[in-house]
């Protein structure tokens, strides 16, 4: 399981993500980071895929972003899930 937190506004837009590599690297780096607002620290208009996308296209950003987690957006840009690469996998898509 990966992990990935979510920031968006009060419509539900996604504004930005904080996946545990983000923490992991950051902490490391500089421990301040816990005393930082996410909105400091997340990413900001991040890959992600669209509720209109083929699995084929989210594993297409899987492999070539090299990423685990992709956040789901409709056409509005609101969250409306959080999809897995294994998820994609068990599916049996392939490019």
């Amino acid at each position: 399981m990966w992990v990935l937190w979510t920031i968006v506004d009060s419509s539900g837009v996604l504004l930005g993500i904080f996946t545990q590599g983000d923490f992991t690297r950051r902490v490391i780096d500089d421990r301040t980071v816990l005393d930082r607002e996410i909105a400091a620290v997340m990413t900001r208009n991040p890959r992600m895929a669209r509720t209109a996308d083929l699995l084929a296209d989210a594993h297409r950003i899987f492999e070539e972003h090299r990423i685990n987690v992709l956040p789901v957006v409709d056409a509005e840009g609101r969250l409306a899930g959080v999809l897995e690469v294994q998820d994609v996998l068990a599916f049996g898509v392939a490019l």
